[in-house]
């Protein structure tokens, strides 16, 4: 007799697998129509990249999410204020009074001696201000004179959604104010991160361009030209429309210089690696004409370069792209070489790493090199006021004057390193204890500007 066997089927066990499947299902589901979305670039997609950008961060950003909020919902500002532990000068200092400032940060603290090169001329700045309509912005200071620019952030906006990249545009936004140059008739060209651009007195675009922008930007004497760095390459610009007039790539440098072997410190050995970041540009800056007669082994368009994570400084040819000299390890992740006549001087930032216990502190310095026997002279020290930036950070020398910018500190100074004396002082001061950022500063005498900008300013909405 056969035997007959029955399957017990487990009502519950089905519908267990029947809920699992269908969860399984849903999400599937969820995950293809949200591929489609991003595919074809359809709601909600770049609101969903925004998000994951935004609760990400960029890698340099060193703000947590909560911070980030408050700022971008406009309770507390955290991005671009750091600490400032430098100490100020044994001077009666003064509130500068800026237009559309906001009333939740300190106004900026400056003293000017007698003296001083603002007598006759201004500082222009780039920073986070803080004001009512932008965040980072320009600022022109001067003995009874300043002045903003107002950027049209509108402007770039619309520039990024018509291009479908709006999370390019927010991107931008608290990277930092840029560095930049200045035309005589008070236009302004800069690097974004994201963008290059040129804007005139009254914050107004006359170009953008679009593209990684990053660092140094530099106008030649004639005011024709502006070099840039764009990813790892030189662009030399138009400064009437920003195209690209000359681009030279650090590959075609190296290779170029097949005996000079100063590019590989950061490679690994016996491997074809290179360490995160091996080159850092971030300064590229034209011979000018009129100290041609000063130096016996460069020419016109000669170029001098900055690689921050090689500790690199080095000349070029522009043409064949040879290198006519170079220094190594002078300072340690440096930025802004320039032209002086007869020699080069460069802003130190000393960088401290985080495996660097075991040394002193140093602080921000001013160094000076010798040409011809390649010896340098430190010409400032920030020791003794505690100066210290360890990103960014300019300088700009006139005669014995330097206009130094420690820029995490949001601090700019006029120092005589003849006479070891201090003749300004700006604190871009958000309270007592932190700064906004002032990413660069230029000393530019009033006879620069082609008109009055008393004038100028008039014309300005």
């Amino acid at each position: 007799m056969k035997k007959k066997f029955k399957i017990k089927i487990n009502k519950l066990n089905i519908s267990k697998y029947y809920r699992i499947f269908y969860k399984l299902v849903f999400v599937v589901s969820i995950f293809l129509i949200g591929m489609i979305f991003k595919h074809y670039n359809q709601f909600p997609s770049k609101y969903i990249v925004d998000l994951d950008k935004f609760i990400k961060g960029h890698p340099e950003e060193d703000k947590a999410l909560p911070e980030k909020l408050f700022h971008e919902l406009n309770f507390v500002p955290v991005r671009g204020i750091y600490d400032n532990d430098s100490l100020k000068l044994p001077k009666k200092y003064k509130k500068l009074r800026i237009d559309q400032i906001k009333k939740r940060r300190f106004l900026p603290e400056y003293f000017i001696e007698e003296n001083s090169l603002l007598e006759n001329g201004y500082i222009i700045a780039s920073g986070n201000f803080d004001l009512k309509y932008n965040y980072n912005d320009f600022l022109l200071v001067g003995k009874n004179f300043n002045h903003i620019w107002n950027v049209n952030n509108k402007e770039l906006k619309r520039f990024f959604y018509e291009q479908g990249k709006k999370d390019i545009y927010a991107d931008t936004y608290f990277r930092g104010p840029p560095f930049f140059d200045i035309l005589r008739d008070g236009s302004i060209i800069f690097s974004g991160g994201f963008f290059a651009g040129r804007v005139d007195f009254c914050g107004e675009w006359t170009w953008i361009k679009e593209g990684s922008y990053h660092h140094g930007v530099s106008i030649d004497m004639e005011e024709k030209f502006v070099w840039v760095v764009f990813e790892d390459k030189f662009q030399k610009l138009d400064i009437f429309n920003g195209n690209v007039v000359k681009e030279i790539s650090l590959i075609n440098i190296i290779k170029n210089n097949p005996d000079i072997n100063i590019f590989d410190l950061r490679k690994v050995p016996y491997q074809s690696r290179y360490l995160y970041d091996p080159y850092h540009i971030n300064d590229v800056e034209e011979i000018p004409k009129n100290y041609l007669s000063y130096f016996s082994i460069f020419d016109k368009g000669d170029l001098v370069i900055s690689l921050r994570s090689a500790n690199l400084i080095f000349v070029i040819d522009e043409e064949t792209l040879k290198i006519k000299w170079w220094r190594v390890g002078l300072g340690k992740r440096q930025h802004d070489p320039d032209w002086q006549r007869g020699y080069l001087t460069f802003f130190n930032n000393n960088m401290k790493d985080k495996n660097d216990g075991i040394f002193p502190k140093k602080f921000l310095e001013i160094k000076k090199i010798n040409i011809k026997d390649m010896k340098s002279e430190k010409i400032f020290d920030g020791k003794n006021l505690k100066l210290y930036t360890n990103m960014e950070g300019t300088h700009d020398v006139h005669g014995d004057r330097i206009i130094i910018t420690s820029s995490r500190q949001g601090r700019i100074l006029e120092y005589d390193y003849k006479k070891d004396k201090f003749y300004f002082d700006f604190i871009n001061s958000y309270d007592s204890e932190k700064s906004y950022i002032i990413t660069e500063s230029k000393f530019k005498n009033e006879n620069f500007f082609k008109e009055d900008l008393k004038d100028l300013k008039k014309n300005c909405k």
